[in-house]
């Protein structure tokens, strides 16, 4: 399930709070959190991996809760 982690009161989160979020909700969900992929004025997207090993993911952490909001609304209609 998707999850939008805490606003900062400039609406925006800062990049270490970002990583720290994306390390704790991979651990929480029983995967890792690989290489950087990517990035944008959203967010940040990482790989991340099973700790036993096997099947990968891409995990994007937003920086605000509008555009995960938006983002999400776009892959429910999918």
């Amino acid at each position: 399930m998707a999850e939008c982690p805490p606003r900062l009161d400039n609406g925006d989160m800062d990049e270490a709070l970002l990583i720290q979020n994306a390390q704790t909700y991979a651990s929480r969900h029983q995967f890792e959190l690989a290489e950087r992929l990517g990035f944008g004025i959203h967010g940040i997207i990482f790989a991340a991996g099973n700790k036993p090993g096997g099947g990968g993911r891409a995990i994007k952490i937003h920086r605000a809760a509008e555009p995960f909001q938006r983002e999400t609304m776009v892959y429910e209609r999918l």
